[in-house]
């Protein structure tokens, strides 16, 4: 715990800077919200997996710096919350005194929580009232908790069971590319959409067979509380 700490406040250390870099010309706040996925790979075919969508959003500060009257340079340091959930369903063989062979059902959902600072920094290219961007992002975990409900079905019995754990095994980085597209309802107030690609595997044992990343994509909007001359 001590180790992801250090690590954790170094990152913060080292990326909060390019914010106030990058306010010379334009800074201000963000509130995003959306959907994202932590996609769960697992190489065994007797293993229905799925995942799914889930809420989650963005919160956070912003700093831009013109380059030309077209282009401009900017970066962020937001809160994210990245939520995801995988199901499973499998088949089993029967134990603890159901005859030989019997075969049962195990239904599993895992519901993931992973709350992250993140530092996307990006290019952008104004067009009028719009502006598109493209860079990357790299992210810090500040708390990971997962809850799995399982119910196993065996000759009509049913068991139902919860696990909870804080603080899971996954790296304490994530990184990847990010776009987005702002739109500027006026010289203040803006909308913007983005969406973020996580490349890292986040299983701390990085196991060949198995992996989850990140996807997200958020709308919100976006206030300059300082705005450049």
């Amino acid at each position: 715990m001590k180790t992801k700490m250090k690590r954790f406040f170094f990152t913060v250390i080292l990326c909060a800077p390019m914010i106030f870099i990058l306010a010379q010309n334009n800074f201000g706040v963000k509130l995003n919200a959306g959907v994202s996925t932590i996609k769960y790979k697992f190489d065994q075919t007797n293993i229905d997996y799925k995942n799914s969508l889930e809420l989650s959003g963005q919160i956070g500060v912003f700093g831009e710096i013109s380059i030309g009257k077209k282009s401009k340079l900017g970066s962020e340091i937001t809160f994210s919350q990245i939520e995801g959930a995988e199901t499973s369903s499998f088949e089993v063989l029967g134990d603890y005194g159901y005859p030989t062979g019997t075969v049962g059902y195990l239904n599993t959902r895992n519901n993931i929580h992973i709350s992250y600072l993140t530092f996307p920094l990006y290019y952008g290219y104004k067009i009028d009232k719009m502006t598109i961007n493209g860079g990357f992002q790299v992210a810090a975990v500040i708390f990971s908790s997962e809850v799995i409900k399982s119910t196993y079905t065996i000759s009509g019995d049913i068991t139902n069971y919860t696990q909870k754990q804080n603080d899971m095994n996954i790296d304490w980085f994530d990184f990847g590319p990010r776009i987005g597209i702002i739109y500027d309802l006026n010289s203040r107030l803006s909308i913007e959409g983005t969406y973020y690609h996580g490349i890292n595997n986040i299983i701390k044992e990085n196991e060949a067979f198995a992996s989850m990343r990140i996807q997200q994509a958020t709308i919100g909007l976006r206030y300059k509380l300082l705005t450049g001359k």
